[in-house]
């Protein structure tokens, strides 16, 4: 399914801007919606959490892609007031829930031009996409940010459930990446770059994932030869801060000294342009470490860390 977007205006900040030709740079992040926090915490304090997200985007000079998953109605009722502050209101806001309750959804802030966007819509409940074709300075860039299925909703596969491209009994998960590699085959701009990203919720060795891989997809981070996960330190690690004392999805985020121990967040990269694919020094965790100036006693806006990619195209590449 894919419905139109809509795009907000936004207005002026003052941080640091790094432009560069023939580079994009992509962030993708888990934001956790809040709707288990106690709700005298307002979403394990939202608006906290977004003010200390907006911070990290300028302290990594301002991406021109930013996906976001795990929007809630509160937080998409707080990024429109707050994001003309961020970025020298550089970010323009799509965002299309899908028809009824707000409870998982997603966002694309980009400081591009936007010439295509819409709703991708996944099996199961809550589980979505969304999709913006974006001029950029590596050429036309189809970039999907998407959410799926966790442990907790994630039945095997029947007719009634899953599309006819995915088998019986197979998990609603793996369901979901065939969807998302469908829709770039069919939307996305021939011989141009295409990037699929967010929290899969299943490490690169899944079955969940390795169709990515099949299919053409590179992992940015494995490509920029960055070191793997370690559970042990929570080094290079995206999921997910947890508290024993604070025992529910956001308990933890006033805990600067807790870390992470998998990696299931991604960005993946597909070249269809006749150019050479390279990932930037900058290639790492975003939004990784906690605060240094915690607002509201919050050190981390999310019980994710984020995935910042730098792409570069090298060659004779087409900017259109």
């Amino acid at each position: 399914m894919l419905t139109a977007c809509t795009a907000h205006g936004v207005g002026l900040g003052q941080p640091v801007i790094r432009e560069r030709p023939n580079e994009v740079r992509v962030v993708a992040l888990n934001q956790l919606h809040g709707v288990f926090c106690p709700p005298e915490t307002d979403q394990c304090e939202a608006p906290s959490r977004l003010a200390l997200l907006f911070r990290d985007l300028e302290d990594a000079h301002c991406p021109q892609i930013v996906g976001l998953a795990e929007i809630s109605a509160r937080q998409a009722e707080l990024v429109p007031d707050m994001l003309p502050s961020v970025c020298h209101g550089r970010y323009a806001l799509l965002y299309e829930p899908d028809d009824g309750a707000v409870v998982d959804e997603e966002m694309i802030l980009t400081s591009l031009p936007v010439l295509e966007h819409g709703y991708v819509d996944l099996a199961g409940f809550p589980w979505s996409g969304l999709w913006a074709k974006v001029r950029t300075p590596i050429g036309v860039v189809d970039y999907v940010v998407t959410h799926q299925a966790s442990s907790s909703n994630n039945p095997p596969c029947s007719t009634e459930n899953c599309p006819p491209i995915c088998p019986a009994g197979e998990e609603t998960g793996t369901c979901q990446t065939r969807q998302l590699i469908a829709f770039m085959d069919e939307h996305a701009t021939p011989g141009g770059v295409q990037i699929v990203s967010g929290d899969l919720n299943k490490p690169a060795s899944d079955p969940r994932v390795t169709p990515y891989f099949d299919a053409g997809f590179v992992d940015a981070w494995t490509a920029a030869h960055k070191r793997e996960c370690d559970p042990e330190t929570g080094k290079n690690c995206t999921c997910c801060i947890n508290s024993m004392v604070d025992n529910y999805d956001g308990g933890g985020l006033t805990d600067p000294t807790l870390t992470r121990g998998g990696r299931i967040d991604f960005v993946l990269v597909r070249n269809g342009t006749t150019c050479r694919l390279r990932f930037g020094s900058a290639t790492g965790i975003f939004a990784g470490a906690p605060a240094r100036e915690p607002i509201n006693g919050v050190y981390w806006p999310s019980d994710h860390a984020g995935v910042l990619a730098e792409i570069h195209l090298h060659g004779r590449c087409p900017t259109d």
